[in-house]
């Protein structure tokens, strides 16, 4: 796995959580593919777009998960890495911008830039939010400068919050993902990917989110 992933190591009280698991997840024999139906980012998979680092860590589940992440910025930078790694291990999005590509770009452009950590992305956390409807600022403005200062892209993927959930001693890390028409501030796609169960936060999650974010593109 991407040397990052061991960086947010556990809490004290999760140590043993952080011992590697037998195999990286993207080394595992993959599972079943989903439908063609079920790759709605696909026709992405050779067009121009902006993918940003994950927005959020969700706090206060019931699991106690998120508690077990001593360092949220490296656990959400490793999930970043992963979605990077499989993406590059399927020949695919190709002419994807990536969050360290997008954040050298953005710094370069110094009080113009936006911080690509931090892109308001808090309003789209609503669970009721649908396609089709208008960004708000400062989200929107955010995205209008990302894409003009960032190179060819219009569109810009937004992973925005990892959640944790599940029932007692087995819950599964979920990632919301937005895809967003930058030029008009306006949702074109929502969806979720998720983990398989596990009993704790190891370094496998990150990996599992990478590839399932991989799947919504394009076959193992």
């Amino acid at each position: 796995m991407p040397l990052r992933a061991a960086a947010w190591c556990l809490s004290t009280t999760a140590l043993a959580a952080c011992a590697p698991a037998p195999a990286p997840a993207h080394a595992q024999a993959p599972a079943a593919a989903p439908a063609d139906t079920a790759r709605p980012l696909a026709e992405f998979a050779s067009r121009p777009l902006a993918l940003v680092p994950v927005q959020l860590l969700g706090s206060g589940d019931s699991l106690g998960f998120a508690a077990q992440v001593n360092n949220a910025g490296a656990f959400l930078a490793s999930i970043d890495d992963e979605i990077a790694f499989a993406l590059s291990q399927r020949r695919t999005a190709r002419q994807w911008q990536m969050p360290p590509v997008l954040a050298r770009r953005m710094r370069s452009n110094g009080p113009y830039g936006v911080d690509v950590h931090d892109m308001g992305a808090g309003p789209l956390r609503d669970p009721k939010l649908k396609g089709d409807l208008p960004l708000p600022d400062p989200l929107a403005s955010n995205l209008r400068s990302l894409v003009a200062l960032g190179g060819e892209a219009r569109y810009v993927l937004i992973p925005v919050e990892v959640t944790f959930a599940g029932a007692k001693g087995a819950g599964r890390a979920v990632l919301k993902l937005v895809l967003v028409d930058a030029r008009s501030a306006r949702l074109v796609w929502v969806g979720v990917v998720a983990t398989d169960p596990v009993a704790r936060v190891t370094p496998a999650i990150p990996a599992m989110l990478g590839a399932r974010v991989a799947d919504l593109v394009t076959a193992p």
